[in-house]
């Protein structure tokens, strides 16, 4: 193949993958998975391995996002190997916020958070902000669950700044970051700077870019008027969440079962209240049958995940344990230590030049 050609033809490429991230990045994971498949496997074809290992790593997230962690895990499990055959530097910032996912998703929410400060500390200094951003967004649901409010709002500024930097529009984590600060300020009583941010949400912008969080936003509006006690206008805010759940037919079962049966109980016309109570009996199902595929899902990933943790945590030239084990072994040993009110000792050995000493041994 000639320059030119080969030229027009990455090219071409780098426009299919620009359009996958564009709508990975307003959440349509379904269109994007497809157009990301075909251009690694494309940049692949072309020996362009740096492009078709970031498609690698994107495939993966998208993956995680439609439910289909069998793939998101085996994606994640093959990253490095296939960095280190064609000696590509790996892109740490993105898979740490995969790892953070995928533990997330095991309940070990310590680890995940840990990876999600790696991968925001990470894009920073990489200037990625995109990827920062994202992560500090997952790190502060994180932290909102635990009641951590102080610090979600504190993840969640860094996120817009983050965000402000990003020379490209992300629709959804704009939407999340400010829907999680609105989350923590409500969870505070702090009703007054909830308003100022829901005014900051311009619908329009989010109504075909961002359809799933601009629910949670009229959610969360309806939990603003019901502290107000403004029932109504709670009901109306409920109304449009559910409304942009069947228009864009989105699949999160478990908010849609939520929503529909808090709207059910605030209707007063007895149809539309059995009518409302059917989809809300609809979409448990839907919900009962996701989880059963998601469990098929995580009970086949099981091995790859320990197959993940155990390259995190060993040098890949050695097999000795790395920087990573130490450091999360170490804290546990600290906390048994202060539990058991025991002293605790470190004994370590540093070697220098390594390498040299690795040839000496060999001859």
């Amino acid at each position: 193949m000639d320059t030119a050609s080969s030229t027009t033809q990455y090219d071409h490429i780098k426009k299919t993958i620009t359009k996958a991230y564009f709508l990975s990045n307003e959440g349509k994971y379904e269109e994007s998975i497809p157009m990301l498949r075909v251009a690694k496997d494309d940049f692949l074809a072309i020996g362009c391995y740096v492009d078709m290992l970031h498609c690698h790593i994107l495939l993966a997230k998208d993956y995680f996002h439609i439910g289909d962690l069998k793939s998101a895990f085996q994606l994640v499990n093959e990253y490095e190997p296939l960095c280190a055959r064609h000696q590509v530097t790996p892109d740490y910032a993105k898979l740490y916020s995969m790892l953070g996912l995928l533990y997330a998703n095991r309940q070990q929410f310590e680890k995940a958070k840990s990876y999600f400060r790696e991968s925001y500390l990470l894009g920073f200094k990489e200037c990625d902000y995109a990827t920062a951003a994202h992560s500090l967004n997952l790190y502060a649901g994180l932290t909102f669950d635990e009641q951590l409010y102080d610090e979600t709002l504190a993840a969640v500024d860094l996120a817009l700044e983050c965000l402000a930097r990003v020379n490209i529009t992300l629709p959804v984590d704009l939407c999340c970051a400010k829907n999680l600060k609105i989350r923590a300020l409500l969870a505070q009583g702090n009703l007054t700077e909830a308003k100022n941010m829901f005014d900051s949400i311009n619908g329009r912008d989010f109504y075909h870019s961002a359809a799933k969080e601009l629910a949670n936003t009229y959610n969360l509006y309806a939990l603003y008027y019901t502290q107000l006690e403004e029932y109504e206008q709670a009901f109306r805010m409920q109304k449009q969440a559910v409304r942009l759940f069947r228009e864009h037919q989105i699949k999160d079962y478990q908010l849609l079962a939520t929503l529909l049966e808090q709207l059910a109980k605030k209707l007063q016309n007895t149809q539309k209240t059995l009518t409302t109570y059917e989809e809300y009996v609809d979409a448990l199902k839907a919900l009962i049958e996701y989880n059963a595929n998601e469990e098929f899902a995580l009970a086949s990933a099981n091995q790859q995940m320990a197959e993940i943790k155990e390259q995190a945590e060993r040098d890949s030239l050695t097999g000795i344990y790395n920087r990573r084990y130490l450091e999360d072994t170490a804290s546990q040993w600290i906390k048994a230590a202060h539990m058991n009110k025991k002293m605790s000792r470190l004994r370590y050995l540093i070697l220098i030049n390594l390498n040299a000493l690795t040839i000496r041994t060999a001859i």
